[in-house]
């Protein structure tokens, strides 16, 4: 499972830009606090290349079979087809195992990657 300073540090690397220009703020404590609420009540797939974190998705349930699409990033360097096989293995697994039959989430529209 990941920690939080792990997300936290791959969120600081990859949402700062399209945050802002979006016209919020990116505020790391803010961010550290949302992590740490978020990841006990969560599903949580993640990969890992050489230990370090390069990828996770983090769910959370809404109502019956529809789930919340929390947290989902990849390293800039890591986007690739195996560590989004790998990603999209672990929620397909963990949607199968939880009943989930529907992903919500929120993008900022400046977000293009």
């Amino acid at each position: 499972m990941p920690q939080v300073h792990e997300i936290l540090e791959l969120d600081l690397l990859t949402l700062r830009e399209h945050t802002e220009r979006a016209g919020d703020r990116l505020d790391p404590d803010r961010l550290r606090n949302s992590i740490e609420t978020a990841l006990p009540v969560s599903e949580v797939a993640f990969v890992r290349r050489q230990g370090a974190l390069v990828a996770y998705a983090m769910l959370q349930p809404r109502e019956a079979g529809q789930w919340f699409v929390t947290g989902f990033n990849t390293h800039p360097e890591h986007r690739s087809a195996p560590v989004f096989r790998a990603l999209f293995r672990q929620l397909l697994e963990i949607a199968s195992r939880r009943g989930i039959t529907s992903l919500r989430s929120n993008v900022y529209k400046t977000n293009r990657m």
